[in-house]
């Protein structure tokens, strides 16, 4: 039986030989398997394209050496079991090394201003908050299809400050977070934020008890039960669950993006 995919990518790092030659450090989240028996990392310069792989054995951290500045890498890593079953690939995260050798970005977290989550409602601007390390004013950010953003900009406390104006038509569901640093050092995180659909119901500017209704007619259904209803599906997955109950708690009581 192959082991489940649940690894996920933690941070990266760069760095240079004096020859010039870059190496990436890799960190993953390990697997709880009893009968777990290694990881393999591979990477490639294409989308889902691996070319090298590297056999890290129980670790759960990988370097790769002599690597090219100035070329992004897709990296993703596979668990696999005593029998020698692999698992399906972690989510897929890049990484850009800088001829500069500037260090990579290293990304902590990101959260919504306006429901301190990782929730954006779609139709909305709001506001992000990046927080890690060897972060750059004027970084760019980017989350995919239906989104604008802008150039980030450094506050107080030394965090990025990104404007995010998520589009109606953009797909609800998890996100990459790639980000750039001025000197070009990339970075992207998977499943950094979530696009949901707004838990106002019923557009009054308000979540509230009235919204829950939403949600409660179409508890623990999904999208093929006759008595399902596609609004209490906040995060868009054909199913009215716990995250969906979650998304509804972090804006209960707080003042809506683009409301007055």
């Amino acid at each position: 039986m192959g082991l489940a995919a649940f690894i996920l990518i933690a941070s990266l790092s760069a760095g240079s030989d004096p020859a010039g030659a870059a190496t990436l450090d890799v960190s993953w989240a390990s697997n709880t398997e009893a009968d777990l028996a290694g990881y393999r990392l591979r990477l490639g310069t294409v989308p889902g394209q691996y070319t090298e792989t590297i056999e890290a054995g129980t670790a759960s951290s990988a370097q790769v050496d002599n690597l090219q500045v100035d070329v992004t890498y897709y990296v993703a890593v596979f668990a696999y079991d005593i029998a020698g079953n692999e698992s399906a690939g972690s989510p897929e995260v890049s990484a850009r090394i800088s001829a500069s050798l500037e260090p990579l970005p290293i990304i902590d977290s990101v959260v919504d201003l306006d429901s301190d989550s990782i929730y954006l409602m779609r139709g909305r601007s709001h506001t992000l908050v990046v927080r890690g390390r060897n972060l750059q004013a004027g970084a760019s950010v980017g989350l995919g299809l239906g989104v604008l953003t802008t150039r980030l900009a450094l506050n107080s406390d030394g965090d990025l400050i990104s404007y995010v104006l998520v589009s109606n038509f953009a797909s609800p569901g998890r996100r990459t977070l790639t980000l750039i640093n001025p000197d070009l050092a990339t970075t992207s995180v998977s499943d950094a934020v979530t696009f949901v659909k707004t838990p106002d119901t019923n557009l009054d500017c308000s979540v509230d008890i009235l919204d829950l209704n939403a949600i409660a007619r179409s508890w623990n259904l999904n999208s093929d039960e006759p008595t399902y209803s596609a609004a209490g599906d906040l995060d868009g997955d054909a199913y009215v669950g716990p995250e969906d109950l979650t998304i509804f708690v972090k804006f209960l009581g707080r003042p809506l993006p683009g409301c007055p």
